[in-house]
């Protein structure tokens, strides 16, 4: 995405970012600096990796956070000649505002992909939510005017920004047809109780005959199940009868038919613990759940561990043992995470102090 677009900026950025990395002397003078400008504590920028978004997301947004810092490196007039012309002018510092902001929403959804349990059917919001995102840039791009507005930001963006994202979309929807035209994908959205079948149907309009083609396949592999069907039976020698009323419909289709679990935006779904919960009201579609959500939603999780052997190796340190790579990995890794708790704390008093502010 990033392919083309103002480079200058972002190689003025990574050329700083190497420079105080380079060496502990380095270091401890970036340290001196954020004392000096009134910091409350050492902020580096941690440098990105050119092919992931997430990563540029974060170089940019370190930046952005010790502009202060930033400006009085680049602005000394004693400073090294690659730190000098890493100085930015307020246009630049505004683009790259700009392209930060773009960037946030990769990088959420990057992090909802490698939480700690991911799985298929909490990856489908992800993918349709980039796909409307894109859609949207992608009709401004083109100088559409969108039904309704929900990213504001991409009003922003210049030209080349909305290039870059009308590239995105095109390499996106390769994948993306190729997932919406998938069997699992419509198993994994069947199988989370606030979709069942009516919210498969809303979410793939065109795929009706498909749908009922998947159905038919999970009846026919799993109500012919021995070990289900030894359980209701025993489930219901003492359920029948005596003034109760019973339904002849099997679980299967009872679980399609209900009514969906209604839940707020923004709240935490724990949908393996919803299935343990109702494993035995619904025996057959709770095995289909363990045989599907037990499928990644994403490599991302895994990738992101493998990288922070990258950001630990460097020129200096390609002789420490693979034992010392593992423990310095595992410290790193949860710096990181206490940075990031830190970082959505702040972020959750700040929403808080306006939403107080707004009443």
């Amino acid at each position: 995405m990033l392919e083309g677009y103002d480079d200058d900026i972002l190689i003025k950025v990574r050329g700083v970012v190497k420079h105080f990395s380079s060496s502990p002397q380095r270091k401890q003078h970036w340290r001196d600096i954020c004392k000096n400008v009134g910091m409350e504590r050492n902020k580096f920028i941690q440098i990105d990796t050119a092919n992931r978004w997430n990563y540029t997301y974060r170089m940019l947004n370190d930046t952005i956070q010790v502009k202060k810092v930033y400006d009085q490196v680049t602005n000394d007039s004693d400073a090294d000649n690659v730190v000098s012309e890493g100085k930015l002018s307020k246009q630049q510092w505004s683009r790259l505002s700009i392209l930060r902001d773009i960037l946030k929403k990769f990088d959420r959804a990057t992090r909802k992909a490698s939480s700690k349990r991911p799985n298929m059917s909490q990856s489908i919001p992800i993918y349709f939510n980039l796909r409307d995102y894109l859609c949207e840039a992608e009709e401004i791009y083109e100088g559409r005017s969108p039904a309704s507005i929900k990213n504001p930001i991409l009003n922003k963006c210049d030209i080349e920004i909305l290039r870059g994202l009308h590239r995105a979309k095109a390499k996106f929807d390769k994948y993306f047809d190729r997932a919406v035209n998938s069997n699992t994908l419509i198993i994994a959205a069947m199988i989370d109780p606030r979709r069942r079948r009516k919210g498969v149907e809303t979410l793939f309009p065109n795929n009706s005959t498909k749908i009922d083609d998947v159905i038919e396949y999970l009846k026919n592999k799993y109500e012919c199940d021995d070990s289900i069907q030894s359980q209701l039976s025993q489930n219901s020698d003492f359920d029948e009868g005596y003034g109760m009323q019973t339904s002849s419909k099997s679980d299967f289709d009872r679980y399609l038919e209900d009514p969906c679990v209604v839940y707020k935006p923004g709240e935490d779904f724990d949908i393996l613990q919803w299935w343990k919960n109702h494993r035995d009201i619904y025996p057959t579609f709770a095995k289909i759940a363990r045989d599907y959500l037990s499928v990644m939603a994403s490599s991302v999780s895994v990738e992101r561990l493998f990288n922070f052997g990258r950001d630990i190796l460097g020129i200096r340190r390609y002789s420490l043992s693979t034992i010392m790579l593992k423990k310095l990995m595992t410290m790193y890794k949860t710096k990181l995470d206490a940075e990031e708790k830190e970082d959505e704390a702040n972020k959750g008093i700040q929403e808080q102090s306006q939403r107080s502010q707004n009443v």
